[in-house]
C-alpha cells in the first residue's frame, strides 16, 4: 500500500534509520551519554547540585547545557 503524502515517515527532515523506527547509535549514545565525563542524562536539579559541590559560581543563573559545560571546564581544570 502506498503511502499518503503527508505520510510524516516520509518527511526529508528524517533520517533513514527514523523512518524505519529504530535510532542510529553513535559511539558516544553507547558510552552512557556523557560529555566530558559528565552524565547528560541527569536532571538539571542534578546537575546543579555537582555544580554546588565543586564550588562553581553563577550556577543558578545558568541552563543545563551551561551546567554540564561550566562543570566540564571544572573537570579538566582539576584534572591538570
Amino acid at each position: 500500500m502506498a503511502r499518503s503524502k503527508r505520510d510524516p515517515r516520509d518527511s526529508p527532515e528524517r533520517s533513514p534509520a527514523t523512518v524505519r523506527g529504530t535510532y542510529a547509535r553513535t559511539p558516544e549514545s553507547r558510552r552512557g551519554f556523557t560529555q566530558g565525563g559528565i552524565d547528560m542524562r541527569k536532571s538539571k536539579t542534578g546537575l546543579y547540585e555537582d555544580a554546588a559541590h565543586a564550588g562553581i559560581e553563577g550556577r543558578s543563573k545558568m541552563s543545563k547545557a551551561e551546567l554540564v559545560h561550566a562543570l566540564e571546564r571544572e573537570t579538566a581544570r582539576a584534572r591538570s
